[in-house]
């Protein structure tokens, strides 16, 4: 498999395990789609993240 491709999986699954810890540690009586858009957050995070490296690394 491609480099990118699992590092994508990983990170979706890792979020998706995030997004679920954080709804159901902080929110205990909340919706799945709680956990699924903090998911999703801790997801953008990471990639933001990896950009902003990438960005300084260049100059």
């Amino acid at each position: 498999m491609n480099r990118s491709l699992v590092v994508l999986l990983l990170r979706l699954i890792l979020g998706a395990l995030g997004g679920w810890f954080l709804a159901h540690f902080f929110f205990p009586n909340s919706s799945p789609w709680l956990a699924v858009i903090l998911g999703a957050i801790v997801v953008v995070a990471a990639y933001a993240s990896e950009a902003w490296r990438l960005m300084r690394q260049k100059k």
